[in-house]
């Protein structure tokens, strides 16, 4: 049985964009205005970090780095999506705040962040469904908590 990271590099990653609609800077905006409603924005915490977990071609990440977040760790098992997103966030002048990580995101956070050091933890579209178990997502969400300061927030 194939893996997702494996359904993802042999066929999706190649349409992903598409099948977000095509223009991932109009998503993001769309998502910028989505983060503005929940609260979420940078001014808030001088510094702020974030990351996007499954971030695919980046619309949440770009989102992010749009708000003002200082840092924002874009992580995924796509090379070709990280690239897109990469090529993105050149164009819009974002790529000094996104840093991109091929990773599985099950393994990620501990590696990427010391307990109570980011403001924002982003695991957006099908990413959680795409894991193999709920034991998967049990742990995923711990390590979210634990990496979120006191009065973060998890945007899933």
């Amino acid at each position: 049985m194939a893996t997702a990271a494996d359904h993802y590099e042999s066929l999706l990653a190649e349409h992903y964009t598409w099948m977000l609609g095509g223009d991932i800077e109009e998503a993001a905006a769309g998502q910028a205005d989505l983060f503005r409603e929940l609260g979420l924005t940078a001014p808030v915490l001088e510094g702020a970090a974030a990351v996007d977990l499954g971030c695919g071609p980046g619309p949440q990440t770009l989102a992010l780095a749009s708000l003002g977040f200082a840092s924002v760790t874009a992580v995924d098992t796509s090379a070709r999506l990280l690239e897109e997103l990469m090529e993105l966030a050149m164009r819009s002048g974002h790529h000094r705040a996104v840093r991109t990580v091929h990773q599985d995101i099950r393994a990620a956070l501990p590696g990427l962040a010391s307990p109570d050091s980011l403001a924002v933890v982003a695991c957006m579209g099908d990413t959680l469904p795409h894991l193999p178990s709920s034991q998967d997502v049990q742990e995923l969400i711990t390590d979210v908590a634990k990496a979120l300061h006191p009065g973060g927030s998890f945007v899933g």
